[in-house]
Formats: C-alpha cells, structure tokens, sequence
C-alpha cells in the first residue's frame, strides 16, 4: 500500500508538471510573445528558473511547440504506466487483504463452540462474507485510493494556482471519453472473468453454509483444519480470478487515457499552427478555464469518498466482533488411547439460558454395552449427545471417560473415539466416497465398500451412474432419506469408533428404510459400545440398559423386560406406539 500511496503522489506531481505547461505554450507559442513567469512567483522560484525561461525563449516556437509535445508525451506514457502500477497494485492489496480476511472469518467459525454458534443465525453470519466483505473491498480498492490520489491532486494543483494567480479557483481533471476497440477486445474479457468469478464466489458460499450447517459433523470428526484447507483451495482460485480481472481494468483505464492524449497531441499541434497562422487567437481565458476544471473533480471526488468511507467505516466494528469471538477452549492435556471403562455422567445438569433441559442426571455408558435412551421430545435426549461431544459443557456436575474428567482430554483424542448419526444426515456436496470418507480422508476403495456393505448401501451405490464418484447434491438431496442415513452410517463406520451415537437415526424412514438400516445397525453394534436416542421402542428393545427422561430426570431406568413389568412411563410409550403406531 505505500508503493500505491508513493506512486500516487508521483502521478499528482506529473499531472502539475503537464499542467504548468500551458503557460509558456500560450505565450511563446500562440502568442509569439516571450515567455515570464508570474510576478507572484518567491524569488528563490525566480532564480531557479531563470535559466529555464531563458532557454524557452531563445527557442522557436514551432520547435519550443515540438519539444514540449514530446516532453508531455513522455511524462503522459510514464504516468499512465504508474497510473497502472497503483491501480493493479491497490487492488492486489485490497484483494489479499480480502482473501485473507475471509479465511480468518471462516476458520473463526469452524472454531468457535457450537453454542455460541448457534446464537447466530446462519443468514447473519454470511452476510459477513457478502454485504460486509464488499464493503470492505470497496473502501480498500475504491473509495480509500481514490481519496488520497485526488487529495494529492487538489493540494499540487492548488499549490500551482496560488503560485499564478490566488484568485484562481476550482479545477478539475479531464474526462476521458472512452473508444470502442479496447472496450471491446478488453471488455469482452473482463465479462469473461467476471462470470468465472461468479461461478467461484458461488462455490465459496456453498463451503460457507456447508461449514456452518454441518458444524456438528465438522467437529465430531476434527476435521476443521481440512475445511479450512479446502475452503483456501477456492478461496485462492477466486483471488486469482478478480486480479486477473483487475489487471484489465487497470490497463484498460490507461490504454483509454493513452488514446486520448495522443489524439490530444494532434488537435493541439495542429490548432497551435493556425494560431501561428494568425487564423485563431489565444488567451488568458483559457489558462483560467483550464485551472479551474482540473481542480472541480479532486475536490469534488474527495468529498463523495468521504462521504462512501464513513458508510464503510461501520462494517469494521461488525468484522472486528467476529474475530474477536472466543474460540473453543482445548484445555486438556491426556490424549486418549482409547476408550477402557466407559463414560460416566455425575449429577450432571444443564440448561439453555434461563430453561433447564436436565437435572441431577447420573448413568454410565459402560465399554462394549448398548444404552438405550427414551423420552418425549424436548426432554433433553439430543443434548446427552451435546454435551458427551463437549459441544456443550455442564452448569453442574461433571463428565467423566475412564475415571478422567472430560475438560482434561485433547479434543482431538477425545473427539475421535466417538462415531455420529443424527436423526437429519449432514452430507455435503461432494462425491459419495469422498462423503464415507470424511472421517478418514486416507482410506482405501476396498475399506469405503466395506464400510458401505456394513451400513447395507453398497447395493445402491453401485446401481448409480457414477458409483462412488457419484455427487448427491448439498445435504444429499439427490438421495433418500434412508439412502442419506445409511451413507451416514457409512461413514461412521469407516472410522470404526469404539463409541456409536446414534441420535433417532431410523426417525421419518419409511418401513423399508427403516428395516435396511435396522439391520446395518444390528450388525454395526455388536460388541461396540453405543448411545442409542430411539422413539421407536422396538429399536430398544435389544439395550443392555435404558433409562427413560422426564422433565429433565431420570424416571426409569433397567432393562427393556425390566421396565415392562414395572409398567411404568416406559411401558406406557410401548403400548401406545403399539397402539397407534405412531412415533411418540
């Protein structure tokens, strides 16, 4: 940014110089008089210039005309080559510093705890990645630059008017009209690009939502610095795009400006020679004219850039809070092996905001048992699987896995012996391998087919066009839900956890569905520790123990025979499902 500054306060310097041209040109030139400079002009100005304006007088004033031509010709093409250097730089600064930021406000999302996530709605949070960040570019590359460029300009070109005459006023630059040929050989590239770069802003929002709508997923399988690494990937494609697209406006500007001061040139030459002609007359007029419209556009485009950047200037503070947001805490330092015991809860409560959700809740998840876990909606199930992940963290008592608190495990360690499916699948829009193989980037074709074969989807997969390359669609929409399930299933099962949580994984499935997928988790959770959230009795019925919630407690708990003679909550759910057969 301080080459573009530097090269700004150049260009100012070059446009004065062009400027204080006119007046020897008027006078030597279309006057046929001597040139003097202003009586205004501090004597040290006099004497340094005494030299020059004896030269220019000794001159012709055809060949005095000749050489200033080619002098501002000269000054012309090295200023529109620094003219391009500090609009092309400018938006590279601006452009990085946006590729950057987007990163930063990406990953910030990826590590901050889902509860506090969550406080935000998802439309509000991109909107940091479309309204703001816009914005921002438009300040960095826009608004900023073109203040202090025409800063620069109106402080030269006042300086040049004072030194005249100090009653000489507003002045603006020239207006540029602009010419077919580069418009259209240029233009067309730039639309060109310009389309390409929709197409990769669009790929750019659909890592954002994804990111943020499987968040969960994300976490469960710590694989927030891969999307980090994926979102980049693009991220860099679409940086690439807009410079490209830059560098053309860039010289597209110049190439325009360049056409014009030749054409200039011309009409200025061959004008002088009718003057020298004696058929047209100059005069001190037009020195004023000209004074006076190159210093109007500065002054007037600095105003309407304050103006924009007081606009922009309230999207620092929105930025500013995001990535000040407090970032999950991975406080532990014991890296899990592996799971030896179970998972113990010890009066453990919990509430969002002012509700409380659970209560004095205390069970323990014991190594290779099955717990089953019954209740009506809101009661609290779901957020078992919350807090067991550290998505959430206890108001009061404790977590334990092993006998060690949970805070103490690395996230990672902790994390990765855990395998999800939630009752809503969150796929991604990719490949139907690539999504099996979240949780394990790395593995092979024949692990992705047995994993497949395991969650009984193998069939279907290979009955696809594509097959394992086959996209499905953001969140799977190409798929059914029990398809959707089962290749949630899948994916669990590649990473082969020693603890399965399912979360009303066979809910809203229709009775094939939910068959198929019965019998893929049969088969997955034999032997295999699991937490199972059911509203479907009979999907419990197999539960080394279960216990039933209420209000935030623990009402009942035994085995399935067990609370069938008690014939208490849990048996009123069984008879009224058999009843109705509907989901409770």
């Amino acid at each position: 940014m301080r080459v573009s500054i530097c090269l700004m306060a150049v260009n100012s310097l070059l446009s004065g110089f062009s400027l204080t041209t006119i007046g020897p040109l008027l006078d030597r030139v279309f006057n046929k008089a001597s040139f003097e400079l202003p009586a205004t002009l501090p004597g040290f100005l006099q004497s340094l210039l005494s030299g020059l304006v004896f030269t220019i007088n000794r001159l012709e004033p055809l060949v005095f005309l000749r050489n200033v031509l080619i002098i501002l010709v000269v000054v012309f093409l090295i200023r529109s080559f620094f003219m391009y250097q500090e609009v092309y730089l400018t938006n590279k600064f601006s452009l990085q510093i946006m590729k950057r930021l987007r990163v930063r406000i990406f990953e910030k999302y990826l590590l901050v705890p889902i509860s506090e996530s969550q406080k935000k709605r998802v439309g509000e949070r991109l909107s940091h990645f479309t309204y703001d960040i816009s914005l921002l570019n438009g300040a960095l590359s826009n608004y900023l630059p073109k203040l202090i460029f025409n800063t620069f300009q109106t402080v030269v070109y006042f300086s040049i008017l004072i030194l005249i005459n100090w009653r000489l006023t507003l002045f603006t630059i020239f207006i540029f009209p602009a010419f077919a040929w580069p418009l259209f050989k240029i233009g067309r590239r730039i639309r060109k690009l310009t389309t390409e770069g929709q197409v990769s802003i669009g790929r750019l929002n659909s890592f954002i939502q994804e990111g943020l709508v499987n968040l969960p997923v994300v976490k469960a399988f710590v694989a927030e610095k891969r999307e980090k690494g994926r979102f980049e990937t693009e991220n860099q494609n679409f940086f690439k795009i807009s410079l490209k697209s830059a560098r053309r406006y860039a010289a597209l500007s110049q190439i325009i400006e360049i056409i014009v001061m030749i054409a200039g040139v011309l009409l200025v030459y061959l004008g002088a020679r009718e003057v020298v002609a004696g058929v047209l007359k100059s005069g001190s007029f037009l020195v004023f004219i000209a004074a006076l419209f190159s210093l109007f556009a500065p002054l007037k485009t600095v105003v309407n850039n304050l103006g924009n950047l007081q606009q922009a200037s309230a999207v620092f503070p929105r930025v500013y809070s995001v990535l000040k947001e407090k970032e999950e805490e991975d406080t532990g330092k014991k890296v899990l092996s592996g799971l030896h015991s179970g998972i113990h809860f010890d009066a453990v409560s919990f509430g969002y905001g002012k509700r409380t959700v659970l209560n004095q809740v205390s069970f323990s998840l014991s190594k290779g048992k099955r717990l089953g876990v019954v209740g009506e909606s809101g009661v609290g199930k779901t957020t078992l699987i919350n807090l067991i992940l550290r998505f959430y963290h206890p108001s009061q008592g404790r977590i334990t896995v092993d006998g060690v608190p949970i805070s103490e495990c690395t996230l990672s360690s902790y994390r990765k012996i855990f395998g999800l499916v939630t009752q809503e699948p969150l796929l991604f829009n990719d490949t139907v391998a690539n999504n099996i193989t979240y949780g394990e980037p790395a593995a092979e074709m024949e692990d992705i087919i047995r994993a497949a074969q395991v969650a009984n989807i193998h069939s279907f997969i290979a009955s696809l066009s594509n097959g394992y390359q086959t996209v499905i669609g953001e969140r799977g929409v190409l798929l059914s839900g029990g398809e959707r399930q089962r290749l949630a299933l899948a994916r669990a099962v590649l990473t082969n956890p020693e603890v399965l949580l399912l979360d009303e994984a066979t809910s809203n499935l229709d009775s094939e569905s939910e068959r198929l997928l019965q019998e893929a988790l049969d088969k997955i959770m034999v032997g295999r520790t699991c937490l199972v959230i059911a509203h479907r009795i009979s999907t419990l019925a197999n539960s080394d123990w279960i216990i039933v919630l209420d209000k935030g407690k623990i009402v009942e708990e035994g085995t399935h025979g067990d609370l069938m003679t008690r014939q208490g909550r849990y048996y009123y759910f069984y008879t009224l499902q058999k009843s109705s057969s509907k989901p409770v």
